[in-house]
C-alpha cells in the first residue's frame, strides 16, 4: 500500500482530525498504526466513529465512549467534555 509521505496517519485522515499516530507521524508504518483520537472510537487503524451525546472519550485510543455519569451531560456529537446538569434538572 502507498501511503502520503509513506505515513498511513497523515493526509485526510489528520486534516479531519479521526485518526492520530501512537508512533507520530515519522514512525508510523501502518494502518493500524493509527487510533482515534479523543471524542471518537473505533479500533486500530479505524474506522472511527464520533461519540453519541451523552457519551464521552477523553483519550486517544481504541477504547469506546462512556455514558456522562448522572447529573452530567454532552449535548453535541465527537470531542467534548461531561458537564454538569443545571440546578433541578438530571
Amino acid at each position: 500500500t502507498s501511503f502520503v509521505n509513506s505515513n498511513p496517519c497523515s493526509g485526510l485522515y489528520l486534516n479531519a482530525k479521526v485518526y492520530v499516530s501512537f508512533t507520530g507521524l515519522e514512525g508510523a508504518s501502518a494502518m493500524t498504526d493509527c487510533t482515534c483520537v479523543a471524542g471518537y472510537e473505533g479500533p486500530d487503524g479505524g474506522p472511527c466513529t464520533a461519540c453519541d451525546a451523552g457519551k464521552h472519550k477523553d483519550a486517544d485510543g481504541s477504547s469506546a465512549c462512556i455514558e456522562c455519569s448522572p447529573g452530567s451531560y454532552k449535548p453535541g456529537r465527537g470531542p467534548g467534555s461531561c458537564e454538569a446538569c443545571g440546578a433541578g434538572t438530571y
